[in-house]
């Protein structure tokens, strides 16, 4: 009788509970909903200011101080990697190709997790948290390159 109670209570805490579910949700849709909005959007020639295209505006830090942003050419980098141009989505802005890919990967496990109502394996979270500090220090070499190259 032991062994049917502790399986049926391992797999009632593999369920995610209703809040988990939902950030799972929401995260999945917002993460789908950058790529097909970058997917529908014409990558700017001169490598950035495709954001202007949503009614944005120029980059700040290129108008006031004449310099690009970590972000700059970002939008036009998800536009070339969901029109798969991955080498020049990469060249554009490495991370936002770095961005895109982790989007990806990560909008349909969520959506995954969300509809199972799976609880994130133990290796997830840490994991993930890994390969942002990774994508966050190849958007600043990418920017210290183009800033000093």
């Amino acid at each position: 009788m032991s062994v049917s109670t502790s399986s049926s209570t391992l797999r009632a805490s593999a369920q995610a509970g209703w809040f988990q579910r939902l950030v799972w949700c929401v995260s999945s849709v917002v993460l789908a909903g950058l790529l097909i909005t970058a997917w529908r959007l014409s990558p700017d020639p001169e490598g950035m200011g495709t954001h202007q295209q949503l009614g944005l505006p120029p980059c700040t830090a290129l108008v006031v101080w004449g310099v690009r942003c970590p972000a700059c050419g970002m939008t036009t980098s998800w536009a070339h990697y969901t029109d798969g141009r991955w080498i020049t989505s990469f060249l554009t802005n490495a991370g936002g190709f770095v961005f895109a890919l982790m989007a990806t990967v990560a909008a349909p496990v969520m959506g995954y997790l969300a509809i199972r109502g799976r609880v994130a394996p133990t290796w997830m979270v840490p994991m993930l948290a890994v390969v942002l500090v990774i994508a966050l220090t190849i958007t600043l070499v990418d920017w210290t390159l183009r800033l000093y190259v």
